[in-house]
Formats: C-alpha cells, sequence, structure tokens
C-alpha cells in the first residue's frame, strides 16, 4: 500500500475512537515503512531508514506485532485516545500490507508470512479501495 492509502486508513479508524485518535493513527500508520528508504517516512530520516533495510529488511521486524506492542507501550504516558490511535495506526499499517503479494512477517522472526495477495500497491484496487474511506472522512467531519 502507498503512504496516503496508510494515512487516510489509519485516520478513518481513528476516527471512530475521537479525533486526537484520529491524527495519531493516521501519523502512526506511517511508521511501519521506516524499514524502506523510499517510504514518507524513509525519506524524512534516510540514513537510518537505509540501515534499517539493509540490516533487518523491510516487513521484517517494523511489520511486526512486536513492533505494534512496543510502539504502544512507549506510547503510554500520552492520553489514552491518542495512545490507543497509535495502536490502531501501526496495526491497520501491517493489516493493509498483508494484502499486498509480498505480505507481512507478522511474528517476525518466526518465517510465517501473512499475505492475502488481492492488493498491488498503486494499483486500481487500492484506490477503489481508499476513496470511499476518504469520502467518508470528509463527511464524518474529522479534517
Amino acid at each position: 500500500m502507498l503512504g496516503k492509502s496508510h494515512f487516510i486508513a489509519g485516520l478513518a479508524l481513528g476516527s471512530l475512537i475521537s479525533w486526537p485518535a484520529a491524527v495519531s493513527a493516521g501519523i502512526t500508520s506511517l511508521l511501519p515503512d521506516i524499514d524502506t528508504h523510499e517510504s514518507t517516512v524513509g525519506r524524512l530520516i534516510s540514513p537510518v531508514s537505509w540501515a534499517i533495510e539493509k540490516t533487518i529488511g523491510h516487513r521484517n521486524l517494523f511489520h511486526s506485532i512486536w513492533a505494534a506492542m512496543a510502539v504502544y507501550l512507549a506510547c503510554q504516558f500520552l492520553p489514552y485516545d491518542v495512545s490507543l490511535g497509535v495502536l490502531i495506526g501501526y496495526v491497520s499499517h501491517i493489516l493493509l500490507d498483508a494484502f499486498n503479494p509480498a505480505g507481512v512477517r507478522i511474528f517476525w522472526p518466526v518465517p510465517f508470512n501473512l499475505s492475502i495477495p488481492v492488493i498491488q500497491a498503486g494499483s486500481i484496487l487500492e484506490y477503489l479501495m481508499i476513496v470511499p474511506i476518504a469520502v467518508l472522512i470528509l463527511l464524518k467531519g474529522v479534517i
């Protein structure tokens, strides 16, 4: 999935909780892609992202449930709805990437790859899924 799709999905899911949860979910939904220098987050911190990509690889540790739990636990000092939004955004990214043919190693380092290969990143199917979600967010008035 593309970064904008992850952001919109995170924002939509977080909006079911509150506006602060929506914002934190939208932003955090981009975080798992810190493991690739080509991502939105990866371009912001390119040297770090490049090093992670070369040592751990893309869609491994940072696309695992362990990373999601660590990020959530690290945010426990934040208000509850914001930390919940962090968890929602991070997990939504992992689950959406599972719909890509490459899948995700959700229990990394266990060599199990979760893949339901129906949506190629940047495909028309991705846009057909994300555009209605974006319209619903706008209609709800979250943005």
